[in-house]
Protein backbone atom coordinates (compact mmCIF):
# COMPACT_ATOMS: atom_id res chain seq x y z
CA UNK A 1 0.00 0.00 0.00
CA UNK A 2 2.53 2.25 1.04
CA UNK A 3 4.41 1.48 -2.39
CA UNK A 4 1.59 1.82 -4.49
CA UNK A 5 1.27 5.55 -2.66
CA UNK A 6 4.88 6.33 -3.47
CA UNK A 7 4.84 5.15 -7.00
CA UNK A 8 1.70 7.42 -8.00
CA UNK A 9 3.46 10.07 -5.96
CA UNK A 10 6.40 10.08 -8.00
CA UNK A 11 4.24 9.48 -11.35
CA UNK A 12 2.02 12.48 -10.38
CA UNK A 13 5.62 14.37 -9.95
CA UNK A 14 6.84 13.51 -13.50
CA UNK A 15 4.11 14.42 -15.16
CA UNK A 16 4.13 17.77 -13.53
CA UNK A 17 7.59 18.42 -14.56
CA UNK A 18 7.26 17.58 -18.07
CA UNK A 19 4.14 19.76 -18.15
CA UNK A 20 6.89 22.28 -16.69
CA UNK A 21 9.19 21.89 -19.14
CA UNK A 22 6.70 21.52 -21.71
CA UNK A 23 5.41 24.80 -20.94
CA UNK A 24 8.90 26.38 -20.65
CA UNK A 25 10.18 25.15 -24.31
CA UNK A 26 6.58 26.42 -25.54
CA UNK A 27 7.37 29.92 -23.67
CA UNK A 28 10.91 29.69 -25.33
CA UNK A 29 9.86 28.46 -28.69
CA UNK A 30 6.96 31.61 -28.20
CA UNK A 31 9.43 33.93 -27.48
CA UNK A 32 12.12 32.39 -30.36
CA UNK A 33 9.20 32.87 -33.24
CA UNK A 34 7.98 36.59 -31.86
CA UNK A 35 11.84 37.47 -32.63
CA UNK A 36 12.06 35.25 -35.53
CA UNK A 37 9.02 36.69 -36.88
CA UNK A 38 10.05 41.10 -35.98
CA UNK A 39 13.53 40.40 -37.85
CA UNK A 40 11.26 38.90 -40.69
CA UNK A 41 8.95 42.00 -40.87
CA UNK A 42 12.33 44.44 -40.34
CA UNK A 43 13.64 42.54 -43.11
CA UNK A 44 10.47 42.74 -45.23
CA UNK A 45 9.85 46.17 -44.00
CA UNK A 46 13.36 46.93 -45.04
CA UNK A 47 13.26 45.24 -48.70
CA UNK A 48 9.95 47.69 -49.17
CA UNK A 49 11.99 50.44 -48.19
CA UNK A 50 15.12 49.60 -50.49
CA UNK A 51 12.76 48.83 -53.05
CA UNK A 52 11.26 52.49 -53.01
CA UNK A 53 13.91 53.91 -52.90
CA UNK A 54 15.49 52.54 -55.92
CA UNK A 55 11.92 53.04 -57.60
CA UNK A 56 12.08 56.54 -56.50
CA UNK A 57 15.47 57.32 -57.81
CA UNK A 58 14.62 55.80 -61.35
CA UNK A 59 13.37 56.39 -64.63
CA UNK A 60 11.04 53.18 -64.96
CA UNK A 61 8.14 52.40 -63.23
CA UNK A 62 6.64 49.39 -61.67
CA UNK A 63 2.96 48.59 -60.86
CA UNK A 64 1.35 45.15 -59.58
CA UNK A 65 -2.28 44.95 -60.62
CA UNK A 66 -4.59 42.15 -59.37
CA UNK A 67 -6.87 41.33 -62.62
CA UNK A 68 -9.43 39.79 -59.93
CA UNK A 69 -10.04 43.13 -57.94
CA UNK A 70 -8.95 45.51 -60.49
CA UNK A 71 -6.92 47.16 -58.06
CA UNK A 72 -3.34 48.41 -58.09
CA UNK A 73 -1.49 46.70 -55.63
CA UNK A 74 1.75 48.31 -55.63
CA UNK A 75 2.97 51.32 -57.56
CA UNK A 76 6.50 52.60 -57.49
CA UNK A 77 6.55 56.60 -55.92
CA UNK A 78 8.25 57.76 -59.16
CA UNK A 79 5.26 58.33 -61.57
CA UNK A 80 4.63 62.26 -60.31
CA UNK A 81 8.32 62.35 -61.78
CA UNK A 82 8.05 61.07 -64.59
CA UNK A 83 4.68 61.56 -66.12
CA UNK A 84 3.34 64.12 -63.98
CA UNK A 85 0.89 62.20 -62.26
CA UNK A 86 0.84 61.38 -58.75
CA UNK A 87 0.76 57.78 -57.89
CA UNK A 88 -2.22 57.95 -55.77
CA UNK A 89 -4.43 59.39 -58.81
CA UNK A 90 -3.13 56.41 -60.15
CA UNK A 91 -4.03 54.17 -57.82
CA UNK A 92 -7.81 55.72 -58.17
CA UNK A 93 -7.72 55.33 -62.02
CA UNK A 94 -5.12 53.26 -63.60
CA UNK A 95 -6.15 54.38 -66.84
CA UNK A 96 -5.96 57.97 -66.20
CA UNK A 97 -2.04 57.64 -67.53
CA UNK A 98 -3.44 56.83 -70.71
CA UNK A 99 -5.59 60.01 -71.47
CA UNK A 100 -2.49 61.82 -72.24
CA UNK A 101 -1.42 59.11 -74.84
CA UNK A 102 -0.64 60.77 -78.56
CA UNK A 103 -2.74 57.47 -79.64
CA UNK A 104 -5.47 55.67 -79.06
CA UNK A 105 -3.92 53.23 -76.25
CA UNK A 106 -6.50 53.43 -73.66
CA UNK A 107 -8.43 51.34 -75.57
CA UNK A 108 -6.22 48.58 -76.19
CA UNK A 109 -4.87 48.66 -72.59
CA UNK A 110 -8.68 48.41 -71.05
CA UNK A 111 -9.10 45.62 -73.09
CA UNK A 112 -6.13 43.90 -71.83
CA UNK A 113 -7.31 44.77 -68.37
CA UNK A 114 -10.43 43.47 -68.33
CA UNK A 115 -11.35 41.51 -70.90
CA UNK A 116 -8.54 39.38 -73.41
CA UNK A 117 -6.24 38.32 -70.27
CA UNK A 118 -2.69 38.17 -71.61
CA UNK A 119 -1.29 35.23 -71.30
CA UNK A 120 2.54 36.46 -72.80
CA UNK A 121 4.96 39.20 -72.54
CA UNK A 122 3.34 42.33 -74.02
CA UNK A 123 5.15 45.52 -75.24
CA UNK A 124 4.48 48.73 -77.06
CA UNK A 125 5.69 52.54 -77.39
CA UNK A 126 3.83 55.35 -77.11
CA UNK A 127 3.92 59.27 -76.86
CA UNK A 128 2.28 60.65 -73.79
CA UNK A 129 1.77 64.78 -72.67
CA UNK A 130 3.10 65.34 -69.35
CA UNK A 131 0.50 67.27 -67.97
CA UNK A 132 2.46 69.44 -65.38
CA UNK A 133 5.61 70.00 -67.54
CA UNK A 134 2.93 70.11 -70.86
CA UNK A 135 5.97 68.22 -72.72
CA UNK A 136 5.82 64.80 -74.81
CA UNK A 137 7.53 61.88 -73.39
CA UNK A 138 8.13 58.71 -75.36
CA UNK A 139 7.27 55.91 -73.42
CA UNK A 140 7.50 52.15 -73.88
CA UNK A 141 5.05 49.87 -71.97
CA UNK A 142 6.01 46.36 -70.64
CA UNK A 143 3.43 43.96 -69.30
CA UNK A 144 4.00 40.84 -67.67
CA UNK A 145 1.43 38.06 -66.65
CA UNK A 146 2.03 36.26 -63.22
CA UNK A 147 0.42 32.98 -62.89
CA UNK A 148 -1.14 30.55 -60.35
CA UNK A 149 -1.83 27.17 -61.42
CA UNK A 150 -2.47 27.89 -65.01
CA UNK A 151 -4.36 31.24 -64.48
CA UNK A 152 -3.56 34.56 -64.86
CA UNK A 153 -3.69 36.20 -61.30
CA UNK A 154 -1.77 39.65 -61.74
CA UNK A 155 0.02 41.56 -64.00
CA UNK A 156 3.62 43.13 -63.50
CA UNK A 157 3.54 46.37 -65.37
CA UNK A 158 6.84 48.06 -66.18
CA UNK A 159 7.21 51.75 -68.06
CA UNK A 160 9.83 53.28 -69.42
CA UNK A 161 11.24 56.26 -70.39
CA UNK A 162 12.37 56.51 -73.60
CA UNK A 163 12.70 60.48 -74.02
CA UNK A 164 16.63 61.03 -73.91
CA UNK A 165 17.16 57.65 -76.52
CA UNK A 166 14.47 59.24 -78.82
CA UNK A 167 15.84 62.56 -79.04
CA UNK A 168 19.78 61.41 -79.20
CA UNK A 169 18.43 59.29 -82.13
CA UNK A 170 16.51 62.54 -83.82
CA UNK A 171 20.13 64.31 -83.35
CA UNK A 172 21.30 61.50 -85.22
CA UNK A 173 19.18 61.76 -87.78
CA UNK A 174 18.74 65.42 -88.09
CA UNK A 175 22.81 65.15 -88.34
CA UNK A 176 22.65 62.78 -91.22
CA UNK A 177 19.94 64.43 -93.14
CA UNK A 178 22.13 67.80 -92.44
CA UNK A 179 24.91 65.88 -93.67
CA UNK A 180 23.15 64.35 -96.92
CA UNK A 181 21.82 67.81 -97.35
CA UNK A 182 25.18 69.59 -96.92
CA UNK A 183 26.34 66.64 -99.33
CA UNK A 184 24.14 67.96 -101.91
CA UNK A 185 24.64 71.26 -101.76
CA UNK A 186 28.79 71.04 -102.04
CA UNK A 187 27.57 68.99 -105.56
CA UNK A 188 25.10 71.86 -106.79
CA UNK A 189 28.02 74.45 -105.14
CA UNK A 190 30.96 72.53 -107.62
CA UNK A 191 28.19 72.18 -110.97
CA UNK A 192 27.12 75.83 -110.55
CA UNK A 193 31.09 77.12 -109.75
CA UNK A 194 32.61 74.59 -112.22
CA UNK A 195 30.48 76.62 -115.26
CA UNK A 196 30.87 79.77 -113.60
CA UNK A 197 34.41 79.53 -113.07
CA UNK A 198 35.04 78.27 -116.65
CA UNK A 199 33.08 80.76 -118.57
CA UNK A 200 35.33 83.84 -117.79
CA UNK A 201 38.39 81.47 -118.18
CA UNK A 202 37.44 79.98 -120.99
CA UNK A 203 37.25 84.00 -122.46
CA UNK A 204 40.69 84.18 -121.37
CA UNK A 205 42.27 81.64 -123.26
CA UNK A 206 40.22 81.68 -126.04
CA UNK A 207 41.03 85.90 -126.48
CA UNK A 208 44.59 84.88 -126.05
CA UNK A 209 45.10 82.54 -128.58
CA UNK A 210 43.21 84.92 -130.55
CA UNK A 211 45.49 87.86 -129.58
CA UNK A 212 48.74 85.46 -130.51
CA UNK A 213 47.28 84.96 -134.11
CA UNK A 214 46.95 88.81 -134.85
CA UNK A 215 50.74 90.45 -133.08
CA UNK A 216 50.53 92.53 -136.21
CA UNK A 217 47.17 93.81 -135.55
CA UNK A 218 47.59 96.37 -132.54
CA UNK A 219 43.86 97.02 -132.64
CA UNK A 220 42.66 93.40 -132.17
CA UNK A 221 45.33 92.25 -130.05
CA UNK A 222 44.02 95.71 -127.48
CA UNK A 223 40.29 94.28 -127.93
CA UNK A 224 41.18 90.81 -126.78
CA UNK A 225 43.26 92.26 -124.11
CA UNK A 226 40.41 94.41 -122.89
CA UNK A 227 38.23 91.27 -122.75
CA UNK A 228 40.73 89.31 -120.59
CA UNK A 229 40.73 91.89 -118.79
CA UNK A 230 37.33 92.17 -117.87
CA UNK A 231 36.88 88.28 -117.74
CA UNK A 232 39.13 88.09 -115.34
CA UNK A 233 37.71 90.72 -113.02
CA UNK A 234 34.82 88.83 -113.23
CA UNK A 235 36.45 85.59 -112.22
CA UNK A 236 38.35 87.69 -109.47
CA UNK A 237 34.91 88.67 -108.16
CA UNK A 238 33.49 85.22 -108.33
CA UNK A 239 36.32 84.50 -106.11
CA UNK A 240 35.54 87.19 -103.83
CA UNK A 241 32.27 86.76 -103.70
CA UNK A 242 32.71 82.45 -102.41
CA UNK A 243 35.22 84.34 -99.87
CA UNK A 244 32.96 86.74 -98.14
CA UNK A 245 30.33 83.77 -97.86
CA UNK A 246 32.55 81.39 -96.26
CA UNK A 247 33.82 84.43 -93.83
CA UNK A 248 29.93 84.97 -92.80
CA UNK A 249 30.32 80.89 -91.82
CA UNK A 250 33.39 81.82 -90.24
CA UNK A 251 32.72 84.88 -88.66
CA UNK A 252 35.71 86.41 -89.81
CA UNK A 253 34.38 89.33 -92.05
CA UNK A 254 35.75 92.55 -90.39
CA UNK A 255 34.39 95.90 -91.04
CA UNK A 256 36.23 99.21 -91.13
CA UNK A 257 35.45 102.25 -89.85
CA UNK A 258 36.79 105.44 -91.73
CA UNK A 259 36.05 108.38 -92.28
CA UNK A 260 34.30 109.63 -95.92
CA UNK A 261 32.05 111.96 -97.10
CA UNK A 262 29.52 110.21 -98.69
CA UNK A 263 27.95 113.05 -101.51
CA UNK A 264 31.27 112.53 -103.07
CA UNK A 265 31.64 108.82 -102.67
CA UNK A 266 28.02 108.41 -104.45
CA UNK A 267 29.53 110.81 -107.45
CA UNK A 268 32.39 108.45 -107.77
CA UNK A 269 30.12 105.28 -107.65
CA UNK A 270 27.79 107.12 -110.06
CA UNK A 271 30.60 108.36 -112.98
CA UNK A 272 31.45 104.60 -112.77
CA UNK A 273 27.53 103.05 -112.99
CA UNK A 274 26.87 105.92 -115.40
CA UNK A 275 29.51 104.89 -118.24
CA UNK A 276 28.82 101.16 -117.50
CA UNK A 277 24.60 102.44 -118.13
CA UNK A 278 25.52 104.34 -121.61
CA UNK A 279 27.33 101.43 -123.10
CA UNK A 280 24.47 99.10 -122.48
CA UNK A 281 21.93 101.80 -123.55
CA UNK A 282 20.36 102.37 -120.69
CA UNK A 283 19.99 105.46 -118.53
CA UNK A 284 21.02 106.10 -114.94
CA UNK A 285 19.92 108.52 -112.86
CA UNK A 286 21.40 109.67 -108.84
CA UNK A 287 19.18 111.28 -106.78
CA UNK A 288 20.80 112.71 -103.50
CA UNK A 289 18.04 114.30 -101.11
CA UNK A 290 18.14 115.94 -97.58
CA UNK A 291 21.61 115.13 -96.46
CA UNK A 292 22.12 116.95 -93.60
CA UNK A 293 25.38 114.80 -92.50
CA UNK A 294 27.65 114.34 -95.18
CA UNK A 295 30.58 113.64 -92.79
CA UNK A 296 30.53 110.02 -92.01
CA UNK A 297 32.65 106.78 -90.40
CA UNK A 298 32.30 103.78 -92.51
CA UNK A 299 33.59 100.90 -94.27
CA UNK A 300 33.30 102.38 -98.14
CA UNK A 301 34.46 99.33 -99.54
CA UNK A 302 31.20 97.18 -98.12
CA UNK A 303 29.16 99.99 -99.40
CA UNK A 304 30.28 100.00 -102.79
CA UNK A 305 29.91 96.55 -102.70
CA UNK A 306 26.33 96.31 -101.41
CA UNK A 307 25.29 99.31 -103.81
CA UNK A 308 27.56 97.66 -106.79
CA UNK A 309 25.91 94.87 -106.18
CA UNK A 310 22.23 95.53 -106.60
CA UNK A 311 23.01 98.36 -109.47
CA UNK A 312 24.62 95.49 -111.31
CA UNK A 313 21.69 93.57 -111.09
CA UNK A 314 19.52 96.44 -112.50
CA UNK A 315 21.95 96.90 -115.55
CA UNK A 316 22.24 93.26 -116.41
CA UNK A 317 18.41 92.11 -115.94
CA UNK A 318 16.88 96.25 -117.61
CA UNK A 319 16.84 95.79 -121.62
CA UNK A 320 18.53 98.64 -123.79
CA UNK A 321 16.60 102.04 -123.50
CA UNK A 322 15.82 101.09 -119.93
CA UNK A 323 15.86 103.35 -116.63
CA UNK A 324 18.00 102.77 -113.64
CA UNK A 325 17.28 105.03 -110.65
CA UNK A 326 19.75 105.07 -106.97
CA UNK A 327 18.12 107.59 -104.63
CA UNK A 328 19.81 108.44 -101.64
CA UNK A 329 18.35 110.09 -98.72
CA UNK A 330 19.15 110.76 -94.74
CA UNK A 331 16.06 109.51 -93.00
CA UNK A 332 16.81 110.43 -89.33
CA UNK A 333 19.90 111.44 -87.13
CA UNK A 334 19.99 109.95 -83.46
CA UNK A 335 22.59 111.25 -81.37
CA UNK A 336 25.53 110.75 -82.85
CA UNK A 337 24.31 108.20 -85.75
CA UNK A 338 22.45 108.65 -88.75
CA UNK A 339 20.00 106.34 -90.56
CA UNK A 340 20.48 106.59 -94.74
CA UNK A 341 18.07 104.77 -97.04
CA UNK A 342 19.61 103.80 -100.52
CA UNK A 343 16.75 102.90 -103.05
CA UNK A 344 17.72 101.23 -106.10
CA UNK A 345 14.59 100.85 -108.68
CA UNK A 346 14.99 100.05 -112.51
CA UNK A 347 12.05 99.01 -114.90
CA UNK A 348 13.46 95.65 -116.12
CA UNK A 349 12.55 92.00 -116.06
CA UNK A 350 11.07 91.90 -112.74
CA UNK A 351 10.94 88.73 -110.33
CA UNK A 352 8.12 86.37 -109.60
CA UNK A 353 6.64 86.32 -105.82
CA UNK A 354 7.94 82.97 -105.19
CA UNK A 355 11.78 84.05 -106.52
CA UNK A 356 11.69 86.71 -104.14
CA UNK A 357 11.08 85.16 -100.78
CA UNK A 358 14.31 83.16 -101.88
CA UNK A 359 16.49 85.47 -103.37
CA UNK A 360 18.47 85.83 -100.33
CA UNK A 361 19.41 82.03 -100.38
CA UNK A 362 22.98 81.01 -101.80
CA UNK A 363 22.73 79.84 -105.51
CA UNK A 364 19.41 80.19 -106.19
CA UNK A 365 18.20 82.03 -109.41
CA UNK A 366 15.06 82.32 -111.79
CA UNK A 367 15.23 79.07 -114.07
CA UNK A 368 14.81 81.02 -117.01
CA UNK A 369 17.30 84.15 -115.61
CA UNK A 370 20.00 81.58 -115.25
CA UNK A 371 19.57 79.86 -118.26
CA UNK A 372 19.64 83.97 -119.95
CA UNK A 373 22.15 85.49 -117.83
CA UNK A 374 24.33 82.94 -116.40
CA UNK A 375 25.79 84.41 -112.80
CA UNK A 376 25.98 82.64 -109.16
CA UNK A 377 23.17 83.56 -107.22
CA UNK A 378 25.49 84.52 -104.68
CA UNK A 379 25.09 88.53 -104.60
CA UNK A 380 22.23 88.89 -103.46
CA UNK A 381 23.35 86.72 -100.48
CA UNK A 382 26.31 87.96 -99.99
CA UNK A 383 24.99 91.99 -100.04
CA UNK A 384 22.22 90.72 -97.27
CA UNK A 385 24.73 89.65 -95.27
CA UNK A 386 27.21 92.55 -95.66
CA UNK A 387 23.68 94.76 -94.39
CA UNK A 388 23.01 92.50 -91.83
CA UNK A 389 26.45 92.98 -90.56
CA UNK A 390 26.61 96.81 -90.42
CA UNK A 391 23.44 96.76 -88.76
CA UNK A 392 21.20 97.63 -91.60
CA UNK A 393 17.90 96.24 -93.36
CA UNK A 394 17.28 95.57 -97.45
CA UNK A 395 13.74 95.17 -98.74
CA UNK A 396 13.27 93.72 -102.20
CA UNK A 397 9.36 94.49 -104.07
CA UNK A 398 9.27 93.58 -107.73
CA UNK A 399 6.46 92.69 -110.30
CA UNK A 400 7.44 89.82 -113.19
CA UNK A 401 7.91 92.25 -116.43
CA UNK A 402 7.51 95.46 -114.81
CA UNK A 403 10.76 96.15 -112.86
CA UNK A 404 12.55 95.59 -109.06
CA UNK A 405 13.36 97.99 -105.86
CA UNK A 406 15.42 97.26 -103.72
CA UNK A 407 15.78 99.44 -100.32
CA UNK A 408 18.45 99.70 -98.01
CA UNK A 409 18.66 100.97 -94.59
CA UNK A 410 22.02 101.23 -92.57
CA UNK A 411 23.17 103.69 -89.97
CA UNK A 412 26.22 105.20 -90.02
CA UNK A 413 28.44 107.06 -87.37
CA UNK A 414 28.50 110.57 -87.87
CA UNK A 415 32.21 111.61 -87.90
CA UNK A 416 33.26 114.73 -85.96
CA UNK A 417 34.45 117.44 -87.98
CA UNK A 418 38.00 117.95 -86.65
CA UNK A 419 38.39 113.78 -88.01
CA UNK A 420 41.33 113.88 -90.45
CA UNK A 421 41.26 112.00 -93.99
CA UNK A 422 44.47 110.98 -95.27
CA UNK A 423 43.92 113.61 -98.64
CA UNK A 424 47.80 112.16 -99.78
CA UNK A 425 45.78 108.52 -99.93
CA UNK A 426 42.79 109.96 -101.87
CA UNK A 427 45.01 112.10 -104.24
CA UNK A 428 47.86 109.70 -104.99
CA UNK A 429 45.69 107.40 -106.89
CA UNK A 430 45.44 110.50 -108.87
CA UNK A 431 48.79 110.61 -109.98
CA UNK A 432 49.82 109.60 -113.64
CA UNK A 433 53.48 109.21 -112.94
CA UNK A 434 55.49 107.71 -109.77
CA UNK A 435 59.65 108.21 -109.35
CA UNK A 436 61.35 105.83 -107.06
CA UNK A 437 64.16 106.11 -109.21
CA UNK A 438 66.16 107.07 -105.89
CA UNK A 439 65.15 104.05 -104.06
CA UNK A 440 65.72 100.07 -103.93
CA UNK A 441 63.17 97.38 -103.68
CA UNK A 442 64.10 93.81 -102.20
CA UNK A 443 61.32 91.15 -103.57
CA UNK A 444 60.83 88.00 -102.32
CA UNK A 445 58.32 85.42 -104.25
CA UNK A 446 58.72 81.86 -105.36
CA UNK A 447 56.25 82.20 -108.55
CA UNK A 448 57.97 83.14 -111.06
CA UNK A 449 55.19 84.59 -113.29
CA UNK A 450 53.94 86.46 -109.96
CA UNK A 451 57.51 87.85 -109.95
CA UNK A 452 57.46 88.77 -113.45
CA UNK A 453 54.12 90.72 -113.35
CA UNK A 454 55.12 92.71 -110.21
CA UNK A 455 58.36 93.68 -111.71
CA UNK A 456 56.47 95.32 -115.08
CA UNK A 457 54.39 96.98 -112.72
CA UNK A 458 56.85 98.54 -110.54
CA UNK A 459 59.37 98.87 -113.93
CA UNK A 460 57.55 102.56 -114.93
CA UNK A 461 58.11 103.89 -111.19
CA UNK A 462 62.27 103.22 -112.25
CA UNK A 463 62.66 101.75 -108.78
CA UNK A 464 65.69 99.37 -108.38
CA UNK A 465 64.72 95.87 -108.34
CA UNK A 466 66.62 93.55 -106.17
CA UNK A 467 64.32 89.86 -106.29
CA UNK A 468 64.90 86.75 -104.50
CA UNK A 469 63.49 83.37 -104.83
CA UNK A 470 62.38 82.01 -100.91
CA UNK A 471 62.86 83.27 -97.29
CA UNK A 472 66.40 81.94 -97.42
CA UNK A 473 67.73 83.87 -99.95
CA UNK A 474 65.65 86.35 -98.91
CA UNK A 475 67.57 86.59 -95.13
CA UNK A 476 71.08 85.86 -96.81
CA UNK A 477 70.75 88.87 -98.96
CA UNK A 478 69.45 91.53 -96.19
CA UNK A 479 71.93 90.27 -93.83
CA UNK A 480 74.84 90.56 -96.15
CA UNK A 481 73.69 94.09 -97.22
CA UNK A 482 74.74 97.27 -96.24
CA UNK A 483 73.15 99.74 -93.85
CA UNK A 484 70.33 101.69 -95.85
CA UNK A 485 70.38 99.63 -99.24
CA UNK A 486 66.77 98.14 -99.60
CA UNK A 487 63.73 100.56 -98.63
CA UNK A 488 61.46 98.11 -98.71
CA UNK A 489 61.00 94.81 -98.99
CA UNK A 490 57.84 92.66 -100.63
CA UNK A 491 57.32 89.59 -99.58
CA UNK A 492 55.02 86.25 -100.72
CA UNK A 493 53.60 84.61 -97.15
CA UNK A 494 53.34 81.21 -98.75
CA UNK A 495 56.39 80.02 -99.84
CA UNK A 496 58.77 76.83 -99.07
CA UNK A 497 61.91 76.29 -97.27
CA UNK A 498 60.95 79.39 -95.28
CA UNK A 499 57.59 81.50 -95.57
CA UNK A 500 56.76 84.71 -95.24
CA UNK A 501 56.34 85.16 -91.16
CA UNK A 502 59.31 83.29 -90.46
CA UNK A 503 61.24 85.39 -93.07
CA UNK A 504 60.04 88.58 -91.30
CA UNK A 505 60.77 87.55 -88.03
CA UNK A 506 64.28 85.90 -88.46
CA UNK A 507 64.94 89.89 -90.19
CA UNK A 508 63.67 91.72 -87.67
CA UNK A 509 66.47 89.23 -85.35
CA UNK A 510 69.54 90.38 -87.20
CA UNK A 511 71.91 92.50 -85.81
CA UNK A 512 71.94 94.78 -88.90
CA UNK A 513 71.25 98.49 -88.50
CA UNK A 514 68.01 98.27 -90.68
CA UNK A 515 66.49 94.87 -88.97
CA UNK A 516 64.35 96.89 -87.02
CA UNK A 517 63.68 99.87 -88.94
CA UNK A 518 63.06 98.29 -92.64
CA UNK A 519 59.54 98.12 -94.16
CA UNK A 520 58.32 95.55 -94.88
CA UNK A 521 55.07 94.81 -96.44
CA UNK A 522 52.91 91.18 -97.04
CA UNK A 523 51.83 89.82 -99.96
CA UNK A 524 49.33 86.97 -100.15
CA UNK A 525 46.24 85.75 -102.33
CA UNK A 526 44.61 84.99 -98.91
CA UNK A 527 42.03 87.84 -98.17
CA UNK A 528 40.87 87.04 -95.05
CA UNK A 529 41.17 89.17 -92.32
CA UNK A 530 43.13 86.87 -90.10
CA UNK A 531 46.41 86.16 -92.47
CA UNK A 532 46.61 89.87 -91.83
CA UNK A 533 46.65 89.89 -88.63
CA UNK A 534 48.74 87.02 -88.39
CA UNK A 535 50.75 89.04 -90.64
CA UNK A 536 51.14 92.32 -88.37
CA UNK A 537 52.03 90.33 -85.54
CA UNK A 538 55.25 88.96 -87.32
CA UNK A 539 56.50 92.39 -87.30
CA UNK A 540 55.06 93.06 -90.90
CA UNK A 541 53.92 96.43 -91.69
CA UNK A 542 51.45 96.03 -94.15
CA UNK A 543 49.65 93.79 -95.62
CA UNK A 544 48.34 93.56 -99.39
CA UNK A 545 46.23 90.94 -101.42
CA UNK A 546 46.66 89.24 -104.75
CA UNK A 547 46.06 90.35 -107.12
CA UNK A 548 48.40 93.29 -106.95
CA UNK A 549 46.14 96.85 -108.00
CA UNK A 550 48.76 98.98 -109.95
CA UNK A 551 47.17 102.35 -108.43
CA UNK A 552 47.19 100.41 -104.84
CA UNK A 553 50.40 99.61 -104.96
CA UNK A 554 52.39 102.51 -105.62
CA UNK A 555 50.10 104.69 -103.13
CA UNK A 556 51.44 102.48 -100.79
CA UNK A 557 55.01 102.66 -101.79
CA UNK A 558 54.91 106.47 -102.44
CA UNK A 559 53.48 106.55 -98.36
CA UNK A 560 56.20 104.57 -97.17
CA UNK A 561 59.06 106.15 -99.14
CA UNK A 562 58.17 109.08 -99.95
CA UNK A 563 56.39 110.66 -97.01
CA UNK A 564 58.76 110.35 -93.87
CA UNK A 565 55.53 111.40 -91.82
CA UNK A 566 53.95 108.28 -92.75
CA UNK A 567 53.94 106.28 -89.71
CA UNK A 568 56.04 102.76 -89.97
CA UNK A 569 55.37 100.17 -87.12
Amino acid sequence: MVFHLFVGKAFAGSISMVLIILSLSLFILAIYLEKKFAKMNRNIYYREELFNSLCSNIDDIFLIYHIGNHKIEYISPNTDRTLGISSNNIKKNPFIIFNYSENDLKTEINRIFTKDILLENYETECKLLNPKTHQLVWLILRIYPVLDRQTVIRYIICISDLTKEKQSQQILKDALLNAQKANEAKKEFLSHMSHEIRTPINTVLGMAQIASNYLDNKEKVSDCLNKISVASKNLLTLVNNILDMSKKDSSSLQLTKEPFHICEFLFTFSSIIKTQAELNQQVFELTIDQIQNDFLLGDTLRLNQILLNCVSNALKFTPTGGNIKLEVSEIEKHGNKALFRFTISDNGIGMSKEFIEKIFIPFEQEEFIAKKYGGSGLGMPITKNLVTLMGGNIYVTSKLNFGTTITIDIVFEIAKPDTEIDEDAKNISKKLKYDFSEYRILIVEDNDINLEIICEILKPSKITIDTASDGLEALEKFKNCNASYYNIILMDLQMPKMNGYETAKAIRELNHPDSKKICIVAMSADSFAKEADIAIESNINYHITKPVETEDLFSLLYKIIIDPAYPII
